[in-house]
């Protein structure tokens, strides 16, 4: 049996729909699943030390197995290029172990990749004195923060990707090849706000402080000033520095979404390099879309 952590989110994983295909076509003998699961049992196994000193010993063995088993099932599809009946005949070599290794190098890539949009995502001003701690902005919004913290765990909170992250899921463990593709084009989403906010100059940047927006993180803060700014200036600069006279020049223009989206296509077209454009593009009128929602936050 499985343990109960996983049991109830396994239906579809592919290494049971190559289970079961090997055992419909008679690739794999009666009792296979009894064989699997003791597999998996001596591959959670390695997991149990660091487990047991933080938790009790059936939540480990669980948390050990549902990581097993997910690392397998991924590494299987990988190698059976996602049809079950290859993926029967890799079961019917007993090919866990290698699964697992699989599973785990292409885990770790997605985990090295949410580390490295999560650093990327924070920018300092590089001020020589103490002052750089309170003008350091924190560019991971509380949702997007947990998405980059369960990535680097082999878990997903997210079901589709999109410029920003506005809502979360239950955390569960990546169980295929399409959710890899969906962390994967969530980081890609990340990346390119990262290099774009490189875009801005810096000193105008932390010339100010930032509010948190109703998701915990001041990015879009950041994004609607500038983009504030540049309707009632009409200037191609970047700029951040907003007062309440600007905020109620920026109403009396009845919000100039015509100008925003012309200022968003050029500047997008200066600063961003080709294939960047498209999704710096979709962040930016992700954040324009909200920003009469965030009007009050911009003072």
């Amino acid at each position: 049996m499985l343990p109960d952590a996983v049991s109830d989110s396994t239906s579809d994983l592919f290494l049971f729909q190559a289970l079961r295909a090997g055992m419909d076509s008679g690739a794999l003998p009666f009792g296979s699943h009894d064989r699997i699961t003791a597999e998996l049992s001596a591959l959670a196994s390695a997991d149990m030390d660091a487990l047991v000193l933080r938790e009790s010993h059936s939540t480990a063995r669980e948390m050990a197995f549902a990581g097993a088993l997910h690392r397998v099932t991924v590494g299987l599809e990988y190698a059976a290029e996602r049809h079950a009946a290859r993926g029967a005949d890799l079961l019917a070599r007993s090919a866990l172990a290698t699964a697992a290794n699989t599973g785990a190098a292409i885990l770790a890539r997605v985990r090295d990749r949410a580390e490295a949009a999560r650093e990327a995502l924070r920018l300092t001003s590089d001020l020589p004195t103490a002052l750089s701690v309170l003008d350091e902005l924190a560019l991971v919004n509380t949702i997007e923060d947990v998405f980059l913290v369960e990535l680097t765990r082999g878990r997903l909170t997210i079901q589709q990707p999109a410029p920003r992250l506005t809502e979360t899921s239950p955390a569960r463990w990546i169980a295929s090849l399409e959710d890899i593709q969906t962390a994967s084009a969530m980081l890609g989403f990340l990346d390119v706000r990262g290099d774009l906010f490189a875009s801005f100059p810096r000193e105008r940047l932390f010339a100010q402080t930032y509010p948190t927006d109703a998701f915990g993180g001041c990015d879009a803060v950041v994004i609607c000033r500038m983009l504030t700014l540049a309707v009632i200036s009409g200037s191609p600069e970047a700029r951040f520095h907003l007062t309440q006279r600007d905020i109620a020049d920026f109403r009396a223009a009845g919000h100039g979404a015509e100008t925003l989206r012309a200022w968003i296509a050029d500047y997008v077209s200066m600063a961003t390099p080709t294939a960047q454009q498209e999704p710096a593009r979709e962040y930016l009128e992700a954040c324009a879309e909200a920003l009469p929602d965030l009007l009050d936050l911009l003072i």
